[in-house]
């Protein structure tokens, strides 16, 4: 199988769910964040963080993703403007943090 960036992203957020939502439901988002945003922006992620494959440079950065993912990172790059205390979040940033998220989710079962 061929997964695509946006897929994958997709996957990651709906992984997230039951931590970030109180419905569970992607086009209902209700966030009730129990996440530690600040805290995972500080973690090393093995064979993420401290990876030194080249091809990671070259990698495509436009993603077709499903219009509630895409609401879905609205609704987080709103609330990581308070959370970060930032005038500005670039969708980019989201993007990492939400891959981050369930990347620590899976190896570290994310905040404990």
């Amino acid at each position: 199988m061929n997964a695509t960036n946006g897929y994958i992203l997709g996957v990651a957020l709906k992984e997230l769910l039951p931590i970030i939502s109180s419905t569970n439901d992607i086009e209902n988002l209700d966030l009730v964040d129990r996440i530690e945003w600040k805290e995972l922006l500080g973690k090393s992620i093995p064979n993420v963080t401290d990876s030194d494959d080249n091809e990671t440079v070259r990698t495509r950065t436009t993603l077709t993703i499903e219009y509630s993912v895409y609401n879905a990172l609205n609704v987080l790059q709103n609330q990581f403007l308070t959370i970060f205390d930032a005038k500005r979040i670039y969708r980019a940033f989201v993007v990492k943090m939400v891959l981050f998220a369930a990347i620590d989710k899976r190896i570290n079962n994310l905040n404990k």
